[in-house]
């Protein structure tokens, strides 16, 4: 019980941020730098924080969480540049496991939760991706002593290192988390969340018998100098650990999917019920139909929004016309229209095992714009002329109207 004391109470941990007008200043004199704040995935007690304003570094890494300094994921911050001197001893650091952030000496600096300076410690699976967003070079190695002005990004070796003076704009989310009920003070609690590059969250709950072993979302309302975790509150309950339902609903709601339903102004988008493809359309486009080209879908049985189809011909001996045929959305779906904005903010359909939310409505997706067998519909095209070994040697493209003969 003591160690659940110390976490919210005794000495200060962490500095305090500086007032909106010392950031702005400071940015404007070269002196701080914004930027958005990285945690790293793979060892949560590090993170960067991307700059346009330092010359030769596009990046600030952040030590530890006394260096991020009550930022989180994704929040715009300020940094101020650590002494060029301690850059060098900063490179030399392995990217360690984990760590949860429980320990008194759970930073990097006190070698708790990390491995030892100077630790090779990248998965081989990793190591583009971590080299790409670290600036690393494979195992990292203690870089050249920077030179006397690094601090103004004007040379030195090392990789640039700072500490977060401030928070301009916070990235706050609901997070789902499981209790750490072996935390537990009276009615106080930390929720672990299953991103691993959020902090725990000290919440107050007289459910905590309820919502042991149970997936809960999460709320940070604040997050105290004096503090060692934020706090916030809880707001719902998922389900069960384990349970495929409550899991699926937290993949989702942890990659921001929106599977709200479609608004009443988003579906007022498209046509009426019954609406089939107008003359004068028809005449603004390539008609396929008719014999023109023996079109067929090539979507898997039982797929409901069959959204591509093809076509091949010899049109000379030698010489053949093939042609894919894309569902033509766009010509539902216009720029700056309830349903665009909707479809850009969803970006994509979301598949999971067990389910599918939608980018566009179904009655879009699944029916005006699915190339069903014996069905007029419109298409954006791509013709290319090919020889009998499939070199092309002619590409055009055009809107079309095209009935599938087959699915």
């Amino acid at each position: 019980g003591g160690g659940g004391a110390k976490r919210q109470k005794g000495a200060i941990r962490y500095a305090a941020h500086l007032p909106l007008s010392q950031l702005t200043k400071g940015v404007a004199a070269g002196e701080l730098h914004q930027g958005k704040l990285h945690v790293n995935r793979h060892n949560p007690q590090q993170a960067h924080v991307t700059v346009h304003s330092l010359p030769g570094h596009s990046s600030v890494l952040l030590r530890d969480r006394q260096a991020m300094n009550r930022a989180l994921d994704g929040d715009t911050v300020v940094v101020r540049l650590r002494p060029g001197s301690e850059w060098a001893a900063a490179a030399a650091e392995a990217l360690g496991g984990r760590g949860d952030g429980d320990g008194d000496d759970d930073e990097l600096t006190s070698g708790g939760g990390g491995a030892a300076a100077g630790a090779q410690v990248f998965a081989p699976e990793f190591d583009t991706a971590v080299d790409a967003a670290w600036g690393g070079g494979g195992a990292p190695a203690a870089a050249p002593a920077p030179a006397a002005d690094a601090k103004k990004g004007k040379g030195g070796g090392g990789r640039a290192c700072g500490e977060v003076v401030g928070v301009v704009k916070r990235a706050w989310r609901p997070y789902v988390c499981v209790l750490d009920t072996e935390s537990a003070i009276g009615q106080q609690l930390l929720a672990e969340p299953l991103d691993v590059r959020v902090p725990k969250v000290n919440i107050t709950t007289r459910q905590a018998a309820q919502l042991t072993g149970k997936l809960i979302v999460v709320v940070v309302d604040s997050w105290e100098a004096q503090h060692r975790f934020p706090t916030g509150h809880y707001v719902r309950t998922i389900g069960a650990v384990g349970e495929t339902k409550a899991e699926s609903e937290a993949i989702l709601l942890e990659h921001d999917v929106q599977t709200a339903p479609f608004s009443a102004q988003v579906q007022a988008c498209l046509p009426t019920k019954g609406w089939t493809i107008p003359p004068e359309e028809v005449d603004r486009r390539l008609d396929l139909r008719n014999g023109r080209a023996l079109v067929c879908s090539v979507d898997p049985p039982g797929c409901v929004d069959i959204d591509d189809a093809l076509h091949a011909r010899e049109i000379a001996p030698g010489k053949w016309e093939v042609g894919v045929h894309i569902a033509d959305v766009g010509h539902f779906i216009k720029a700056g229209t309830a349903i665009d904005i909707e479809a850009a903010a969803r970006a994509t359909t979301v598949y999971l095992v067990n389910t599918r939310i939608d980018m566009v409505p179904k009655r879009l997706g699944e029916d005006l714009c699915s190339l069903h067998q014996h069905v007029d519909r419109l298409a954006f095209s791509v013709f290319w002329e090919m020889d009998a070994d499939a070199n092309i040697t002619s590409t055009r493209f055009a809107k079309t109207v095209i009935k599938s003969e087959a699915a």
